[in-house]
């Protein structure tokens, strides 16, 4: 089941994923994705020697099948609520602007 909205498919989720702060649940919680979710996956990550975005990217993606029946339009909301109220605006920013455009949100534009 492939999203329609191009800042919702697999690479966008993934390298917006990419370019969250470290250590930072809230936009997950934010989510609403279920604080136990959010740490079995963290300890999953810990366990296994991966790298912080492996957590991210596991992390938003279940949010992602989580929110599979859910129209496009609310899922982009939400997904730019949590990166506002989490402190990510020029995220959301990206999200908004490459969601006009009907664009996948792609790693060039995330380098920090």
């Amino acid at each position: 089941f492939q999203s329609s909205a191009s800042v919702l498919s697999d690479i966008s989720i993934l390298n917006i994923a990419k370019a969250l702060t470290e250590n930072d649940m809230r936009v997950f919680l934010l989510l609403n994705i279920p604080l136990t979710t959010c740490i079995n996956n963290y300890e999953e990550m810990r366990t296994f020697n991966q790298r912080e975005a492996a957590f991210s990217q596991k992390t938003l993606m279940y949010w992602k099948k989580l929110r599979e029946t859910v129209k496009d339009d609310i899922k982009i909301s939400e997904l730019e609520y949590a990166l506002r109220q989490s402190d990510h605006k020029e995220l959301a920013d990206i999200l908004v602007e490459r969601n006009r455009m009907n664009l996948e949100i792609t790693r060039d534009l995330l380098q920090k």
